[in-house]
């Protein structure tokens, strides 16, 4: 029972000890004051002075929701090879659609288109304007600025600069990737998708948003449906040239009877043999027309149907989303860390103090 006892006792020491110990580090940081004071101070005016020049960003978001079919085709769109069963994802669903918006070849094509207000000015030439790491980078380079001044150098670049075009499209494209797209799903069982540009401009958030949702969007489409929009493209073109011939069929029969007014029975021959020649070369052309017509329909059914769908429910409209920078929390932030590294400071001093006394 004894022993039991002491063994409380030696448990209660640890802890009040333990106790002891919290509250005179509390008095001797108490008494500190004098450096928490200003550490937080200094610190809040360091957020405050981290933020106060970053500018307004403007927020361009379009909101579009992807459905891709799953069909099946036969009779004779199968046989042309525009059917079949699709089965499992489909291409570029889930992450692999994301990583089509990221992708430097489509990044840079939008880059390189012009704004929607001033056609003599590239997207990648407001790029630069409006972003002041940018500004300075471009400014310190000579080269690089006059190359960039030039329209001509960035659209339809010699073999020679081809290279070096590349080269600084590469930083752009990297500078859009990393700090103004953002891709997101918002419902994976709908496929709602939200593709946002966010720029320290209005006007360049919005045309940059708009081209890249309409390229990508329609990339995905026609790799979709590609091989039957290639063979929907073949009929068309067969059942123009058919009908052509059929048309030239039919002058050509109106022609052989012009040529041969008032003809001598007993010379028949010299119209009617080329007159049902012409009869003959247009009921094969209606005849094979008929057939390409049904067969182009039943093309384009397919193609429609291996089509993805994709329906925008809502676009970029002015005025855009602004975001300021929220001064007052980085200030905060900046307070709190600033007396989290001096209590640190404290509390190491404390404790090699203490160790010195034992």
């Amino acid at each position: 029972m004894k022993n039991h006892e002491n063994k409380d006792k030696e448990d209660e020491l640890p802890l009040k000890e333990s106790i002891l110990m919290i509250q005179d580090f509390l008095k001797y940081l108490f008494l500190r004051w004098y450096l928490l004071i200003p550490a937080i101070f200094i610190g809040g005016y360091l957020g405050y002075y981290y933020n106060k020049d970053k500018p307004v960003m403007y927020n361009a978001s379009t909101t579009f929701v992807l459905e891709n079919t799953r069909s099946t085709v036969s009779g004779v769109a199968a046989i042309l090879g525009v059917g079949g069963t699709s089965t499992g994802q489909g291409l570029f669903e889930g992450e692999s659609l994301f990583e089509l918006y990221r992708s430097r070849k489509l990044i840079q094509e939008v880059l390189l288109s012009p704004l929607p207000s001033d056609s003599s000015q590239l997207l990648v030439q407001r790029l630069v304007r409006i972003n002041e790491d940018l500004t300075e980078r471009v400014e310190n380079n000579s080269r690089v600025s006059k190359f960039l001044e030039d329209t001509d150098n960035l659209l339809l670049p010699s073999q020679q600069s081809l290279r070096f075009r590349d080269s600084i499209m590469n930083v752009f494209v990297r500078h859009v990737r990393g700090k103004y797209l953002n891709i997101e799903k918002l419902n994976k069982e709908a496929n709602i998708i939200v593709v946002e540009i966010e720029s320290e401009d209005e006007e360049f958030s919005k045309a940059f948003n708009d081209k890249i949702v309409k390229d990508v969007n329609a990339l995905y489409i026609q790799m979709k449906s590609g091989k039957t929009s290639e063979n929907v493209a073949i009929l068309e073109h067969k059942v123009d040239s058919v009908r052509a011939l059929l048309s030239s069929a039919i002058y050509s029969a109106a022609i052989t009877k012009d040529n041969t007014p008032n003809l001598n029975p007993t010379r028949q021959s010299q119209r009617e043999a080329p007159l049902q020649q012409s009869r003959l070369v247009l009921e094969s052309n209606r005849a094979m027309l008929v057939e390409l017509q049904r067969n182009l329909e039943t093309a384009k059914i397919a193609m429609s149907r291996e089509s993805p769908l994709i329906e925008v429910l809502d676009e970029a409209t002015y005025p855009l989303d602004k975001k300021l920078p929220n001064i007052r929390l980085w200030m905060f932030v900046g307070a709190f860390l600033a007396f989290i590294i001096v209590v640190g400071a404290i509390l190491l001093f404390y404790s090699y103090r203490m160790i010195m006394r034992s």
